[in-house]
């Protein structure tokens, strides 16, 4: 059996609560975790906003994966891999951004990110799935969050990014566990040896190992961390 080397974290909902600041518990986790193996963190989030969160906590790790997947920077390369865009985001960026106000967008490159109240994402949603149907579901795919949507081409997912990721690094799947809570972050099972899912949902897929909160998530960490054969 590999040993693992490798943890790839979701940042919203599994390093901390949407909209709430990390834990000093999650934090002083990690420390210890990066001491012995290499930590990457895969987000929703763009890679500036990862960077600065990274150095904010102290933690190192050896690349990130932000949009969704659009994006993969690097470190000892200072390398960034640039999934390619599709000209319709750009097109519902700019229709939604001058429809709607009172919204906030992040300067990404890959995905179409909206942050507003709970009833302006329902609209805003509707009006895209109402307008651009053609093209959801098809070309693009729309994913609602509780406080964001993201729009981005159908084909980018964290997957596809461990994917390239592993190749450029020379990386083993059987060396890597990844860490998620919705269903964007299934694709990240393939990929590598475990999912730890913290979630209430259940998926057809061998390879999940289902976590009810982050203390039993870190637990399970620690024991694949020190070699210990998990049975499912």
């Amino acid at each position: 059996m590999n040993k693992i080397k490798y943890i790839i974290f979701d940042l919203d909902g599994v390093l901390a609560p949407i909209g709430v600041p990390m834990s000093d518990k999650t934090r002083n986790e990690l420390k210890k975790i990066q001491k012995m193996v290499k930590i990457i963190i895969a987000s929703g989030k763009n890679i500036d906003y990862l960077m600065g969160f990274s150095r904010a906590l102290g933690i190192k790790p050896i690349a990130l994966i932000g949009e969704n997947g659009g994006r993969i920077f690097i470190y000892k390369d200072s390398k960034e891999i640039i999934f390619r865009n599709k000209k319709i985001i750009s097109k519902i960026k700019m229709d939604v951004l001058k429809k709607y106000k009172n919204i906030w967008s992040p300067n990404n490159k890959i995905q179409f990110s909206v942050y507003a109240k709970k009833s302006n994402l329902k609209k805003i949603s509707e009006y895209i799935i109402k307008t651009y149907k053609r093209y959801i579901n098809k070309s693009i795919k729309l994913i609602i969050h509780i406080d964001a949507l993201d729009l981005l081409p159908k084909e980018i997912n964290k997957g596809n990014a461990i994917k390239k990721l592993k190749e450029y690094l020379n990386l083993d799947a059987d060396e890597i566990i990844s860490v998620g809570d919705s269903e964007v972050d299934l694709t990240m099972a393939k990929e590598t040896k475990y999912l730890i899912y913290l979630g209430k949902e259940k998926y057809n897929i061998n390879n999940i190992i289902y976590v009810k909160d982050s203390s039993q998530m870190f637990k399970i960490i620690n024991k694949l961390i020190g070699d210990v054969i998990f049975e499912n």
